[in-house]
């Protein structure tokens, strides 16, 4: 059986240009396809940068499978010159791909699967009840929690051949810290299996048995509070508004103020 582990996307948030794009050509757009950012730029290799968020001065970073795999990304010390950069990992998806149909068999041993974020299975079938993609996880949580797929990649590739994957989807703090462990040279197979595994004799033969725990006592371990990030939001986005809106209401002898104060309900 042959088994290739690999980094298949990353996003991640920085201050600066990474250095192995610096000299690369891009091709600028004006409008952003990504909620928030004013600003998109493609480049040549396939990564794709966004700017423009009123909410932070950083930069965000998208790299699909095909670039990870040009980049090296899979790469311990590709993922270390992002940490040494500090930049900030809020998507990693880390994938298993083997020449065996492997499908039902996480469908046979869903019961025994290991895990504190994904439990919840969705299987998309064929006409023939064959399944071709399973979703383990919450949908609802997907955009905080990840989710993991198991899927025939040969299938998706149009071509004839049997390459069976499963992809751990990592987000946000979950993201960061499977990248600093990658970055520390902990193996991929580890990392995965401190996110979900299956307690079974034919998962275990793929993803062996270690489970990584290291952890790492840093201030950019810990992501910022919900509550932090809506009073940053309120102090760029709204007080402006509302000074607007105060100024207003001086000069005119208009009350709008007040009327958006009797639409909150201080006593909930």
């Amino acid at each position: 059986m042959q088994v290739e582990f690999k980094v298949d996307y990353l996003q991640f948030s920085a201050n600066r240009k990474p250095a192995w794009l610096l000299n690369s050509i891009d091709d600028y757009q004006t409008k952003s396809n990504k909620p928030f950012y004013t600003h998109m730029t493609r480049y040549a290799n396939g990564a794709v940068q966004y700017s423009g968020n009123p909410n932070t001065d950083k930069h965000l970073f998208v790299l699909s499978g095909t670039v990870c795999s040009s980049l090296g990304v899979s790469k311990p010390i590709w993922l270390q010159s992002l940490i040494n950069d500090h930049a900030t990992v809020s998507r990693i998806d880390l994938c298993c791909t083997v020449d065996e149909k492997i499908l039902d068999k996480v469908l046979a041993s869903n019961e025994k699967i290991v895990s504190g974020r994904y439990s919840e299975i969705k299987v998309i079938s064929d006409q023939h009840y064959t399944p071709e993609t399973i979703y383990i996880g919450d949908m609802k949580k997907r955009a905080k929690k990840g989710i993991v797929r198991c899927y025939d990649k040969a299938y998706q590739l149009g071509i004839d051949d049997i390459m069976d994957r499963i992809e751990i989807e990592c987000k946000r703090s979950d993201a960061h810290l499977a990248t600093k462990r990658l970055a520390s040279g902990e193996q991929m197979q580890a990392v995965m299996n401190s996110r979900f595994r299956i307690e079974d004799d034919w998962y275990r033969e793929i993803f062996g048995n270690d489970v990584s725990t290291k952890r790492f006592d840093y201030p950019d371990d810990t992501p910022m509070r919900e509550i932090d990030r809506k009073m940053l939001w309120l102090e760029k986005q709204v007080i402006p508004t509302l000074q607007y809106v105060i100024d207003y209401d001086k000069e005119s002898g208009t009350s709008n103020f007040a009327r958006l104060l009797d639409k909150l309900d201080f006593e909930s």
